[in-house]
């Protein structure tokens, strides 16, 4: 039976270059011993213009295969090394990976030994490369080429007859397993399953194929089962069909998750087995009545998402990447997209969390023809053939993002995408228009001056041929200063409350009329989505500092325009895993500096304002045409100087659903450590992280914000986890915290917060902060 083992432990690494490490006899006991995702340097928060790695480093393994295996077949699977990848198994070497993003799959049942130890050597170099899409250098890149094995690493053992790998069977459309629906309605759904199946025994098989869809619960809930002979040495590909009967359609607010078994016996023995997750939906992106997902219209609000954390770059762990999904669809955001496809650990969490996606070619404003062409190509159809069975994504971007392409390249990745989905919906989407869905509205010029066919007045002519269903990929970050960056979107937290206020007034105030914001595309009735750039800031290359857009910082905290996007939500979207449902925040921490205005998000009906548990105002939300308004308490009445406490009350139907407050920050008095878990545990694997936050609070255990800012926190720990950065922080806005990592030994781990110069009078001195973490 099929077994996957994973090999993300106990690695060696060295940074740079050594011409004989490759070989099986090298000695490695000098080099370091790390886990994967690993990084090939720890970066400082601010990793921009250019502060992480880039050139050659090296990777060793070690293993050993029990005797009793041989004669099985073995693969093995890199999901992601940055960027070009050469391996060696036992003195031999496999093909180079020209791609950062895609996985390598190499059959390696003729290398492995049964007697002795088993070596796999990497060299990974993520230097500039115009000939790698996405080709730019990172001096001039949006986002950074970090390096290392930075996911998940496999080896997969099978029996000679076998279901495929569909990435290392390159066929088109074919190889592994390829889900698809012939029809999808609340009545019924009818699956076309594909499965690709190789003989490499010496002598003819005779097995059976079996599909199984199982429901949450586990119950079958459609079944079929054939018999079938396969030559020794040959492969085919068997298609069966089932019919469910009153399926549960997937649906971003509804994302129900089927799964499929399929099993292969031999002589009554199970021979192989694997299990796909599947969600049952149907969609249509329309010109006049947007998107339809299960015959329903749905607009779709998102964002773009670049995979990448504080300190470790793009190795992120498992955890991470889901908690990400989690905040990402709390802040409201039902699509993500961006320049290169996700790893498999977030998509498997948009697939369960009903997140749609956008799947990228990688690239970023660069093209060149010959290998550079040539390597897109094969990109793009490893990427369909990896992920074509998940039922978050509804958009393919063949092309590479905002470069200057000749038609024939554009027409072309089109093509292969359809080639490779000839079953069910596929929709790709394109700036110039030459795709399924467009980005842009129809304009002459789209094609650019240097296409090999550029004349306005000839591309008038097909007008009717490119007006799609479209599109907005990316909105509200629009520069008004390239050259410095400056945007009113592009705030970092830490710049304070009328800032953060006005990044959201950039979003649904259009003072602008060049600039598309969140109110003006809301109310574009034939645009099927949208999505801001970005959701969460990132470090980037052609710029000294991270690209501050977004609502949640660096370090995951969230600025005001997060709760203003979660107000966006409707209040009776109830889902697991996130905090959904009727909700209320106050834009402001009631504060001397504060604005005097009070500013509410909310998707309730009214708000009822008190002070000091006294009213003071019930108020509907304020005339913008968004679903649902901010609401703005003009602070046209005297408080005075005291503290006191301002609350407010969400009101739908007349009752009281949601509730917020805030009392007027004081003296700090200690530093609060909170775990930033999100429903998922520190696992013991030696790779996982999580950030741990550190708040200040006042008496009263409310975030004091500025009075401790200019202050050093050294954070230490003790037990079986690390800090991974800088253990010295300064909070902004009253908030900080560390990224900590787990060992392989689980156990209870102490993180402890102080001043890094305390007080020497304890009567006014901060007092220190701690909290303990369990690593399972």
């Amino acid at each position: 039976m099929r077994e996957i083992i994973s090999l993300n432990s106990k690695w060696r690494f060295i940074k740079g270059d050594d011409s004989s490490s490759h070989l099986n006899d090298y000695d490695d006991s000098s080099w370091d011993m790390v886990n994967l995702p690993h990084s090939i340097d720890i970066t400082p928060i601010n990793s921009s213009g250019g502060r992480n790695y880039q050139g050659i480093c090296r990777y060793r393994k070690h293993f050993n295969l029990e005797k009793k295996m041989k004669g099985k077949k073995v693969f093995l699977e890199f999901e992601g090394a940055m960027q070009v990848l050469e391996v060696w198994v036992n003195n031999e070497k496999l093909a180079t990976h020209y791609c950062g993003y895609t996985p390598a799959v190499y059959d390696i049942s003729s290398l492995v030994n049964y007697n002795a130890e088993n070596i796999i050597s990497v060299i990974l170099d993520n230097s500039d490369r115009s000939d790698v899409p996405p080709g730019k250098k990172q001096q001039d890149l949006d986002f950074s080429y970090d390096g290392g094995i930075y996911r998940q690493v496999r080896l997969h053992r099978v029996n000679p007859l076998y279901i495929t790998n569909a990435v290392l069977e390159n066929k088109v459309a074919g190889g592994g397993l390829f889900v698809s629906f012939d029809s999808v309605s609340k009545d019924k759904a009818q699956l076309r399953i594909q499965t690709h199946i190789r003989n490499e025994y010496n002598e003819s098989k005779t097995f059976t194929l079996s599909q199984k869809l199982l429901d949450k619960e586990d119950h079958c809930v459609s079944e079929t089962y054939n018999a079938y002979e396969l030559n020794s040495s040959e492969d085919a590909h068997y298609v069966q069909s089932q019919v469910v009967v009153k399926p549960n359609l997937w649906h971003p607010h509804s994302p129900y998750m089927y799964k499929l078994r399929t099993e292969i016996m031999i002589d009554g023995e199970l021979s192989d087995l694997i299990e796909t997750p599947l969600g049952i939906r149907d969609f249509e992106f329309t010109n006049d009545r947007g998107f339809l997902i299960n015959n329903e219209h749905l607009k779709i609000s998102g964002a773009n998402y670049h995979q990448t954390f504080i300190h470790v770059g793009n190795a992120m762990s498992s955890n991470l990447l889901k908690r990400d999904a989690r905040k990402l669809r709390e802040a409201g955001m039902i699509h993500i997209r961006s320049h290169y496809p996700f790893s498999e650990d977030f998509i498997d969490e948009c697939d369960r969390l009903g997140i749609t996606l956008t799947i990228s070619n990688p690239g970023w404003q660069f093209y060149e023809e010959g290998i550079f062409k040539e390597r897109s190509y094969q990109n793009l159809k490893d990427i369909v053939r990896w992920l074509r069975n998940h039922p978050s994504i509804i958009i393919w971007e063949p092309i590479l993002n905002e470069s200057v392409m000749p038609e024939d390249y554009q027409l072309r990745v089109n093509e292969i995408v359809h080639e490779e989905l000839p079953y069910g919906p596929c929709y790709t989407g394109s700036d110039q228009g030459l795709g399924d869905i467009s980005y842009r509205k129809f304009d002459p010029y789209m094609l650019g001056p240097k296409s090999e066919n550029f004349d306005p007045e000839a591309y008038k002519i097909i007008e009717k041929q490119v007006d799609k269903p479209r599109w907005i990929r990316e909105y509200g970050d629009y520069p008004d200063n390239f050259v410095d960056q400056s945007c009113a979107w592009r705030v970092p937290r830490g710049w304070g409350e009328d800032i953060m206020l006005k990044q959201v007034r950039r979003m649904i105030w259009n003072k602008n009329p060049w600039m598309t914001n969140y109110t003006y595309l809301y109310n574009d009735a034939k645009l099927c989505g949208f999505a801001m750039w970005p959701g969460i800031e990132h470090n980037r290359g052609y710029h000294i500092n991270p690209c501050w857009g977004g609502f949640l910082d660096l370090q995951r905290i969230p600025k005001y325009s997060f709760y203003f996007f979660k107000s966006q939500r409707e209040p009776d979207d109830y889902l697991n895993l996130v905090d959904s449902g009727p909700m209320v925040y106050i834009a402001n921490s009631w504060s001397e500096v504060s604005p005097d205005d009070i500013t509410i998000f909310s998707n309730c009906d009214k708000i009822r304002l008190y002070h000091n548990d006294r009213f003071i105002e019930e108020r509907e939300p304020d005339k913008i045409k968004i679903k649902h308004p901010p609401f703005t308490f003009k602070n046209n009445f005297y408080f005075g100087r005291e503290r006191s406490e301002i609350r407010a009350e969400g009101i739908i139907d007349g009752k009281v659903v949601a509730s917020d407050k805030r009392y007027s920050p004081g003296v700090p008095v200690k530093l609060h450590l909170e775990g930033d878990y999100m429903g998922l545990n520190l696992q013991a694997d030696g790779s996982d992280l999580l950030f741990v936050r550190c708040i200040v609070h006042d008496d009263k255990n409310s975030i004091t914000p500025l009075t401790l800012d200019n202050h050093d926190i050294l954070f230490s720990i003790e037990g079986p986890g690390k800090i991974i950065g800088d253990n010295i922080k300064r909070p902004e806005l009253g908030q900080t915290g560390i990224l900590i990592q787990s060992t392989t030994q689980p156990g209870n781990i102490h993180v402890k917060a102080e001043l890094l110069h305390p007080q020497k009078y304890e009567k006014i001195a901060v007092k220190s902060g701690s909290i303990e973490i369990t690593s399972y």
